[in-house]
């Protein structure tokens, strides 16, 4: 009984089989027949150049079409010509095209695609040098058309197909450039004009100079056709990779709108460095942009590319950004803005991302915003603010720890302001702490408002102008109130800031002289070039030097001409200090001839008083006096001196003529008076004024080397000092007093 059972199913399915094989081959014939009867090689190949040229609007050329029944359709050479830029030739070619159709469909009269392969097209797309692309004209409001021929249903739509070993050629005629993909491949399922279906290619592009390997491609996504209506077609769902070597930057992303693309889009992107975009233009070595992650919208149309909504971050980098570029016109140089706001983030670790910032950032907190915008091809810094906390910085041999500061700009580094609100600087053997204060740049001039704080542990605040600051022809001008001023500090100061300014990275070598006027040939030497005008004034509550100390020192000077040799050397300088003292002046006049001179009268007197003449205790030890005061004029580097005064309990002295700084040279006349004696005997009338006290007047003329020392009668010596000292300065030194008090 099974045995039956099984006979008899075997006989049916044996029977059901035949009868399908019969179908099969039925359909395959009618197909066959329907194939050869409706649509002979002459006919398709009319269907085919008549569809393709109403969707390329172009002449169409088809060599020849082949249908074998269980294969599909075979196009042989498709060429879509292009006469509309001056190059002529294909839009597009192809190599073999196969069309694989469905059979029953044929019984009702429908050819239903199957699948469709291209092998090997090259497409050849042309900018012309008035701008349009040779496909513009391809984005018009059309649809697919239906086959024309009646009775029949005609269907550009396939279960699957593709494109493979493709090739596409970009050129701008007007640039002369020329951009190829390689290896073009495009699978896709599903395909119809009227519904979205899903898509993927993959292409790479060639260096042409070949100093990289290709740039490899690859997406995914649905695209929609929407029958040709470009306004209405969209690719989206994208998934993108594109990349070199081990560089790959992955994209997420919809377009919309095939005629006024509207594309949404997320990419994330490897870290570059300098090495790897060295093949496209020439970066600093410190370049390096850290991984990071984009998000953005992208509006095109009408000829402009519009960028909104776009933000990012670089590891602790935050930006946002927004931007129009027009293309409407031929060679018009695009616009955009772009906006970057950063976190807080360590400068340690910037110095990692850029190893140019690690020579000049070890320590502490930054956070920066900035704006650049492009405009006429003219890019532009709006405006760009950088915070910096606790910092340790360095740069041309100044070294900042626990610095915190402000720094803005506006208009492409012609604006730049710095608000200094703590921290401390050394240069060379100086030292400034506790700094707080505010810079300004703006149209190639330098101003310090106020920068208050220690310099070498003494209280100073200061202002400053720098005219022509990028010029040879630089004008500084400076308001300074210090606590304590120590010359030789003071000197070394000036000296080490200019070298770092500068860039130096060691002092100047300058020959070092020795002799008796060798202070005054170092001090020509070195005098700075950076500075050849400068003017302003200081006040010091106390003036300390080896040669003399005192209290409150003003000093208003206007000098032009500043450089090495001194001899070009202009201007005026008036000055008063007192009480204070003047240390050793035997002492002093014995290691230096040129104070030997200015000291001969008080020398004279000393030996006067070794003689037993008079009394003046320790005169040349250390000498107190009440006031000291100068107005002087330079010329070509000589120093006219139109008053010098000293006055005070034990001496006084005036002083007037001339001195060749450069010429090394001396016409002055001294006159000295010692205000209190207690003698042995009375002086004679030339050792005295005409108020009986010791009293000299010499006239010093020639050579600083070997000067001649000339008296003259002492009887108006006191009251010269006294019209000198009654005539004062010049100056009222009204800013710096103001400055002094806070204003």
């Amino acid at each position: 009984m099974i045995f039956r059972i099984i006979g008899f199913s075997l006989k049916w399915t044996l029977r059901i089989a035949a009868l399908a094989v019969l179908a099969a081959v039925l359909a395959a014939a009618t197909g066959a027949y329907i194939i050869n009867r409706m649509f002979t090689p002459d006919h398709l190949t009319a269907i085919v150049a008549d569809q393709l040229q109403q969707a390329f609007r172009r002449p169409v050329v088809v060599e020849s079409v082949r249908v074998l029944v269980f294969k599909g359709i075979k196009i042989k050479s498709l060429r879509v010509l292009d006469n509309t830029n001056s190059l002529g030739g294909d839009l597009l070619s192809t190599g073999e095209v196969t069309v694989g159709y469905q059979l029953l469909p044929l019984l009702h009269k429908k050819l239903s695609v199957s699948n469709i392969t291209i092998e090997s097209p090259r497409l050849n797309l042309v900018k012309n040098s008035d701008g349009a692309w040779n496909f513009s004209d391809l984005f018009a409001h059309t649809t697919a058309q239906a086959d024309p021929r009646p009775g029949f249903a005609f269907s550009l739509n396939a279960d699957e197909g593709g494109v493979s070993g493709g090739r596409v050629t970009v050129r701008d005629l007007a640039a002369g450039s020329t951009r190829v993909f390689e290896n073009v491949n495009f699978k896709f399922r599903d395909f119809g004009f009227e519904r979205a279906f899903p898509v993927r290619m993959t292409f790479d592009t060639p260096d042409p100079a070949g100093r990289r390997e290709p740039l490899q491609v690859s997406a995914e996504g649905i695209l929609n056709l929407a029958s040709l209506r470009w306004g209405e077609a969209s690719f989206t769902k994208i998934s993108a990779r594109a990349g070199y070597g081990e560089k790959k930057i992955l994209l997420t992303g919809d377009v919309n709108n095939f005629l006024k693309p509207d594309a949404s889009f997320e990419a994330d992107l490897p870290a570059i460095k300098a090495a790897d975009v060295a093949p496209f233009c020439k970066p600093p070595p410190w370049f390096y942009i850290p991984a990071g992650h984009i998000a953005a919208r992208l509006r095109a149309g009408g000829g402009t590319l519009v960028l909104s909504g776009a933000e990012g971050r670089f590891s602790a980098v935050r930006f946002s950004a927004d931007g129009k570029a027009d293309f409407s016109e031929p060679g018009r140089p695009a616009s955009w803005r772009l906006s970057v706001v950063t976190r807080p983030f360590q400068l340690a670790q910037a110095a990692r991302w850029w190893n140019g910032v690690a020579q000049y950032a070890q320590s502490g907190s930054g956070q920066v915003k900035f704006a650049l915008s492009s405009s006429g091809g003219k890019v532009s810094a709006d405006k760009a603010t950088l915070v910096v906390s606790g910092a340790q910085l360095s740069w041309n041999g100044f070294k900042g720890s626990g610095l915190s500061f402000v720094a803005s700009q506006k208009s492409n580094l012609d604006s730049v302001s710095l608000k200094v609100t703590a921290g401390n600087v050394a240069v060379g053997r100086q030292r400034f702490s506790a700094l707080d204060g505010q810079l300004d740049y703006s149209g190639g001039a330098l101003s310090v408002s106020r920068l208050r704080g220690m310099m070498n542990e003494t209280p100073v605040s200061l202002r400053l102008e720098v005219k022509k600051l990028a010029g040879k022809n630089r004008e500084i001008a400076l308001l300074a109130d210090v606590g304590q001023l120590r010359l030789p500090e003071f000197f070394d100061t000036v000296r080490e800031v200019a070298r770092g300014v500068a860039g130096e990275k060691k002092p100047a070598e300058h020959k070092v002289h020795a002799g008796q006027l060798a202070w005054l040939e170092n001090f020509r030497e070195r005098l700075p070039g950076f500075m050849p005008s400068f003017s302003g004034a200081v006040h010091a509550d106390r003036l300390v030097s080896p040669m003399l100390s005192g209290r409150n020192l003003y000093a208003d000077f206007r000098l032009r001409g500043i450089a090495p040799g001194m001899d070009r050397v202009d201007g005026r300088m008036d000055a008063v200090l007192g009480p204070g003292t003047i240390y050793q002046l035997e002492r002093m006049a014995a290691k230096e001839k040129a104070l030997n001179v200015a000291f001969k009268p008080f020398l004279a007197m000393h030996k006067m008083e070794m003689g037993g003449a008079f009394k003046t205790g320790m005169v040349l030890k250390d000498v107190n006096y009440s006031q000291m005061g100068g107005a002087v004029d330079f010329k070509s580097g000589a120093m006219s001196v139109q008053n010098f005064y000293v006055t005070g309990p034990v001496l006084s002295a005036a002083m007037s003529g001339k001195v060749g700084w450069v010429a090394e040279t001396l016409d002055l006349d001294i006159q000295t008076l010692f205000s209190s004696t207690s003698g042995s005997g009375g002086l004679s009338e030339n050792l005295t004024d005409a108020s009986g006290k010791p009293a000299l007047a010499f006239r010093v003329s020639g050579s600083m080397q070997s000067p001649k020392a000339d008296m003259d009668s002492p009887k108006s010596v006191g009251g010269k000092i006294d019209a000198a000292s009654r005539r004062g300065v010049r100056s009222d030194f009204r800013k710096i007093k103001s400055f002094a008090k806070g204003g």
